[in-house]
């Protein structure tokens, strides 16, 4: 096709400058024959462009794939065509997920300039919430081509993602992709949100009888933080255990209790302590304990938080601290430090 527009070209130039030297009788039949050279010149680059579109193209990567009449199944179009699709539903399934996890991390992606304390790269993402991210993506992966995966199994994949470091891997690509778009990664919590947490938190519900006893419910606490105890050792999940509604039944006591443990994660502030220190109950637990208004049993609900950073150990000792308070004769007490603390109320006949 170039050569056919540059042999016309060629030919027009010397028609064009011969074209003042010569008898004009002489000019006139040589411009007919040029009539006639470029109507031919053009059915030929009509011709060109016709076989250059219907020329077979194997690969081009983000190249449309057009359908076509006698198309077979094992044709490369429909393997290109099936290619094309099912890479983008999967990127946009993980690029859906990916600002899922950074929101739940606290970061986000975006391509403004400013209002935002931006990240120069992944490096800069705290360990912990790094690691998080990447656990969320290798698990939302996993599910989507997996989907009938049990926990248990689902679990050892990401442990052994953040073992052989694929999770972050695919993050670091992901992210570094993103920055030649002109993503940027941005911070959108605090440092000190972000350092503290997630919170820990655990909350405690125990149901006695009519005729139960104050001293039926501190023995089931206390056994209860010996239980806690071994359960803040395995890795935090919103669960409740050891399942929905407990029973205990100790020696010397009057009646059986009722219990009920569940561990939670708190990712994003005020968590069960909205105010420092506070000096009255706090609203989580009020709210707790309007459940039991127009019940005739005894009831105890205690709350414990504990931040990322403070020992897990704090927890079983906290609950150990309520069931002394509850020996010493309170019914009601808070104390908290940092959004590290506990909070407990009773209600019924046994605590009067």
């Amino acid at each position: 096709m170039n050569k056919i527009i540059i042999a016309t070209a060629v030919w027009l130039l010397v028609f064009g400058v011969s074209a003042q030297f010569i008898e004009e009788p002489l000019v006139s039949r040589l411009a007919l024959f040029n009539d006639v050279l470029i109507i031919l010149a053009a059915i030929a680059l009509h011709g060109s462009l016709k076989h250059r579109r219907e020329e077979k193209v194997e690969w081009k990567n983000g190249m449309p794939v057009d359908e076509r009449p006698d198309e077979k199944l094992t044709d490369i179009s429909t393997a290109m065509y099936l290619w094309q699709q099912s890479g983008i539903m999967s990127t946009h399934m993980m690029l859906e997920n990916l600002s899922k996890a950074l929101n739940r991390a606290g970061y986000d992606m975006t391509r403004e300039l400013v209002h935002g304390h931006f990240l120069p790269d992944i490096g800069y993402m705290l360990p912990h919430l790094r690691k998080q991210v990447a656990a969320d993506l290798v698990r939302a992966k996993e599910l989507h081509w997996a989907p009938e995966q049990s926990p248990e199994v689902l679990d050892d994949v990401v442990r052994l993602s953040e073992k052989s470091g694929f999770g972050e891997k695919m993050l670091e690509d992901l992210l570094e992709n993103l920055g030649k778009r002109g993503w940027r990664l941005r911070q959108l919590r605090t440092d000190r949100e972000l350092y503290a947490y997630p919170l820990q938190q655990i909350v405690v519900k125990v149901t006695g009888k009519y005729d139960a006893r104050k001293g039926d419910f501190i023995q089931c606490l206390e056994h209860l933080a010996t239980t806690l105890d071994t359960e803040i050792k395995v890795p935090l999940t919103n669960n409740v255990f050891p399942d929905e509604h407990g029973r205990y039944s100790g020696p010397d006591m009057a009646t059986e209790v009722r219990y009920s443990v569940t561990r939670m994660a708190c990712d994003s502030p005020p968590g069960f302590f909205p105010e420092p220190c506070p000096l009255s109950p706090p609203p989580a637990l009020t709210g707790m304990m309007k459940e039991f208004n127009a019940s005739l049993e005894n009831h105890i609900v205690v709350i414990l938080q504990r931040t990322r950073t403070a020992s897990p150990d704090m927890l079983p000792v906290m609950l150990k601290k309520v069931t002394r308070q509850l020996e010493d004769g309170l019914t009601l007490g808070v104390d908290e430090d940092d959004d590290t603390g506990y909070a407990f109320a009773c209600q019924g006949r046994c605590f009067d």
